[in-house]
């Protein structure tokens, strides 16, 4: 069975480039054209989940996160269709989850955002320890160790409970550790 691949190609680079300025129609430019030549391109989804995740963060607008949170599964079974050996493969069903958690904890849907920001730890974990080397686990990890860790002493138990563990520092140090490539 033939996969499809995650190629980070000058499409997807000038998408990416586009999107971190907040420049979505011209980041969706070059995702059309990736569309056309490469349709089965793994980047393709999880770029599309960025510019939602940013609209909907920057706009806190409670509609479009309503009628763009379908587009979720659909983009997982994208990535689903590509390799399986590659890094990429699990960082990217992470990243997706994770950004979906985090615009629910917006919106205060906190037993969703809770139950996927345990699936995309439990995702970046099994990818670390899958390749080790590849650094971006640690945007993820870095954040939500961060995240975690800025959590009260007095609700520490419930992260014992989903078996999270939280680290200021640590996720100080991988978010840094990406930085210093």
């Amino acid at each position: 069975m033939s996969f499809a691949s995650f190629d980070m190609n000058s499409n997807i680079k000038n998408s990416y480039l586009h999107i971190i300025n907040l420049e979505f129609k011209e980041a969706n430019k070059f995702l059309d054209i990736e569309r056309r030549c490469n349709s089965q391109n793994g980047f393709i989804p999880l770029y599309d989940n960025y510019i939602d995740f940013f609209k909907i963060i920057i706009n806190e607008d409670i509609i479009y996160f309503k009628s763009h949170e379908k587009f979720k599964a659909n983009r997982i079974q994208l990535i689903n269709k590509n390799d399986k050996s590659s890094p990429y493969f699990l960082y990217s069903k992470s990243e997706i989850t994770l950004q979906w958690a985090l615009a629910r904890l917006k919106f205060g849907e906190y037993g969703k955002a809770s139950f996927e920001l345990l699936k995309a730890y439990r995702m970046l974990e099994e990818n670390k320890n899958k390749f080790p080397e590849f650094k971006l686990n640690n945007k993820g990890l870095g954040l939500m160790h961060a995240l975690l860790g800025a959590i009260p002493d007095e609700f520490n138990w419930l992260l014992n409970v989903i078996d999270l563990k939280g680290d200021l520092n640590l996720g100080i140090e991988e978010l840094n550790s990406i930085l210093s490539k």
